[in-house]
């Protein structure tokens, strides 16, 4: 029991419990306002600490803002030289097919002139065949005029 009664004395004067520790008026306010103080100080601190949490939100806010700017605006960019990039390409292949057009139509020419000069050249061989033929009717005729001519003047013998 003694040793429960002593606990309990020691533990209100290290609580400082009214009665037990009696403090003087004057050093009651003292300490009240110190209290006060240190309260208003603490305030002070956590305010402070909040203030800069917020600034450092906002700061990480605007931060990722204009990150997320940033990227949309690469991206748009990306776009726009994909866009560039398709458009020449169509450009490029039409270019590929008007040229394979213009191919195609110049080998049609030059095949249909090619078909139109051996259908000439057919048919001056045909016309040069016709004059041989004439030609040598002609000298076989003469040949023969001559036979005949050379028989009347010369008398058979």
């Amino acid at each position: 029991m003694k040793r429960g009664i002593v606990g309990l004395l020691g533990m209100m004067l290290l609580l400082g419990a009214p009665g037990v520790w009696a403090d003087p008026p004057e050093h009651a306010k003292a300490k009240q306002a110190e209290n006060a103080e240190r309260q208003a100080e603490r305030a002070a601190q956590r305010d402070a600490r909040k203030a800069e949490e917020e600034w450092q939100r906002e700061r990480r806010k605007a931060r990722e803002e204009a990150e997320r700017e940033r990227r949309k605006a690469q991206k748009e960019r990306e776009r726009e030289v994909e866009a560039r990039d398709r458009e020449a390409k169509q450009e490029a292949e039409e270019r590929r097919r008007d040229a394979e057009h213009r191919r195609e139509e110049a080998v049609k020419e030059a095949e249909a002139r090619d078909r139109e000069a051996e259908r000439e050249a057919a048919e001056a061989r045909r016309d040069a065949e016709e004059r041989r033929r004439e030609a040598q009717k002609e000298a076989e005729a003469r040949a023969e005029q001559a036979r005949k001519q050379a028989k009347e003047v010369e008398p058979p013998r």
